[in-house]
């Protein structure tokens, strides 16, 4: 209320005017108004008296627009009101306010910040989700049909698409997990130096999408490289890493939920769910999806553990210990792993499909929130959002998965050329045709092109044994 004044308009409030009478004027003075006075010990000193001045005069009642500046001035510094408390019923509750809500939204200058959700970030994130997509559907079918048919992994590999899509996978993995970490490490410095509501929800979305597809295709990867011990114990250390991280991600932004953010996550950007807590942030689903991830990410580092846990006890203290003479015997297709029983097949079978559902559903699920979440800040923010604006951050963004595309591309075409010349499956061409050169000259003492031999249908019991080696 306002103090002991004469006028006419010294029983009225802030939520007597109507925001809806003009909306630009409106715009301005919420802007300024927000802008320069929010904060929990703001007082009228830096109040915006010349945009509310022009403000009231159109959207307050006709009393307003007989008297002076001083007058309102005046009515201003004998209300009885903190800033802090009725900031945000007045704007809940203000007659005709929700008509301006794109005007002052707009007047905002919301740029984004393209690093964390920009369209190429956004592009390489959908890149991402497609191959994990084609790999699985892939392998994961060839992962089924040789689980159901008692077949190891040894066995499996044989299969040429199944060889081809592996060490396509292979690389895939490496530079998804390269990506989630970068991904990890620059949404922790950003929400730690730049904490606001918009980073801290797209950073959550960004780690738990990354992560899912690492945990989605993490069943279906075996390094093909020497020194595969010291590989897995590195990759284990830096899962490890990249869940702290992510946790460290969820823990700082948590911690920093009652700090204030910018004008246009207070006034713009909490709105899109219908939030009406200035406490919360605003995305329930996103936490949910971090949630979930998480708890993958510890789920991970648990299976992980286990799996080699059980691995050391069966290849080294069961086999050599405990009990030697049951052991079971080699599988019967050459593979130094013993045969699995049905019932460990089928246990081994529902837990890694279970495994790669969830994390199946967890990646779609993060990159709709992602996607949802970007366009709907695009259209509330306006002209002035950058994240639409392709620059040299995001070009580079897109990079990360072209070694991945060229080495998807080379197996392909190694695949191709395998089925022209009918060779036997899983043979590879090159060595083939070098083999095959050589063992003519020895035999006629004459040098025979490739061209004089790839064209001729070798069977494959007519071979020479090394040209049936599996490579």
């Amino acid at each position: 209320m306002a103090g002991n004044l004469s006028s006419p308009i010294a029983n009225w409030t802030l939520l007597d005017f109507d925001y809806g009478a003009d909306c630009n004027r409106a715009a301005l003075f919420w802007t300024s108004y927000y802008n320069r006075v929010w904060s929990p010990w703001s007082s009228l000193e830096n109040f915006p008296f010349a945009q509310f001045v022009d403000f009231v005069r159109h959207a307050a009642p006709d009393p307003f627009l007989n008297v002076s500046r001083g007058v309102i001035v005046d009515w201003i510094d004998g209300l009885n009101f903190t800033i802090e408390d009725e900031s945000g019923e007045l704007w809940s509750r203000a007659r005709g306010l929700d008509t301006c809500d794109a005007e002052v939204c707009y007047t905002l200058d919301w740029e984004g910040n393209p690093d964390l959700a920009g369209i190429g970030v956004l592009f390489s994130y959908i890149v991402e989700v497609v191959l994990a997509t084609v790999f699985i559907l892939v392998l994961g079918s060839q992962y089924l049909t040789h689980l159901y048919r008692g077949q190891t992994y040894t066995t499996r590999r044989r299969s040429p698409i199944w060889a081809a899509f592996q060490t396509s996978l292979g690389l895939f993995w490496d530079t998804s997990f390269l990506f989630n970490l970068a991904v990890t490490v620059a949404a922790l410095v950003a929400v730690r130096e730049t904490y606001s509501f918009y980073i801290n929800d797209f950073a959550r979305l960004a780690s738990a999408l990354t992560w899912s597809v690492i945990a989605l295709t993490w069943p279906l990867y075996r390094p093909t490289c020497h020194h595969r011990r010291a590989r897995s114990l590195g990759l284990f250390v830096a899962s490890a890493l990249c869940a702290t991280l992510m946790w460290l991600v969820y823990g700082w932004g948590a911690a920093k939920a009652k700090a204030p953010g910018t004008t246009f996550e207070w006034l713009c950007y909490q709105r899109q769910d219908g939030s009406t807590d200035k406490r919360t942030t605003g995305s329930t689903l996103g936490t949910i999806v971090v949630h979930l991830s998480g708890s993958m990410a510890v789920l991970y580092i648990a299976v992980w553990l286990g799996s080699r846990a059980v691995e050391v006890y069966y290849r080294y203290i069961r086999r050599h210990f405990v009990e030697p003479a049951s052991y079971p015997q080699p599988a019967s297709n050459g593979s130094s792993r013993p045969a699995l029983s049905r019932r460990w097949r089928w246990t081994v079978g529902i837990l890694v499909v279970g495994w790669m559902v969830a994390a199946f559903t967890l990646m779609y699920l993060s990159i709709v929130t992602f996607m949802f979440k970007r366009d709907l800040t695009a259209l509330v923010a306006g002209p002035s959002f950058q994240e639409n604006y392709w620059g040299f951050g995001q070009v580079m963004s897109l990079a990360v998965w072209f070694p991945t595309g060229m080495d998807f591309l080379l197996v392909v075409r190694g695949n191709l050329r395998a089925l022209k010349y009918r060779l036997p499956r899983g043979v590879d061409v090159d060595i083939l045709d070098e083999r095959k050169e050589a063992r003519d000259r020895e035999r006629h003492g004459v040098t025979v092109s490739v061209e004089d031999f790839q064209d001729k249908d070798y069977a494959e019991e007519d071979r020479p044994p090394d040209d049936r080696r599996h490579v």
